[in-house]
């Protein structure tokens, strides 16, 4: 297995260059600032637009089925409910053998 000193000599170069990035930024202080200002200044506009203004002029949708329940599902779920409570409450009268007691 051969390594690249290619490859890796371009990876260095790139590099380089990306450290340059903040020392730039650092001596134009004053630009930087107005940019990032400026950049905070239109994204937060867009985002409340969207959020806020956008959402004010839509109008709710209305539904026209009304939200009442439906009695026969209803019905079925407090079946289901009884007959939990129902098998819960058998629990209490049914005698369980005690594992840890050795038989006599």
């Amino acid at each position: 297995m051969k390594i690249k000193i290619s490859g890796i000599k371009n990876i260095l170069r790139k590099r380089k260059s990306l450290t340059k990035i903040p020392t730039i930024l650092a001596k134009h202080f004053l630009l930087t600032c107005l940019f990032l200002l400026l950049f905070s200044l239109i994204l937060g506009g867009i985002l409340s637009y969207k959020y806020i203004i956008l959402t004010k002029k839509v109008e709710p949708q209305v539904f026209s089925k009304s939200s009442l329940l439906d009695e026969k599902i209803y019905e079925e779920v407090l079946k289901a409910w009884r007959q939990a409570a129902e098998r819960f409450n058998e629990t209490d009268l049914k005698e369980y053998p005690d594992s840890f007691k050795q038989p006599s």
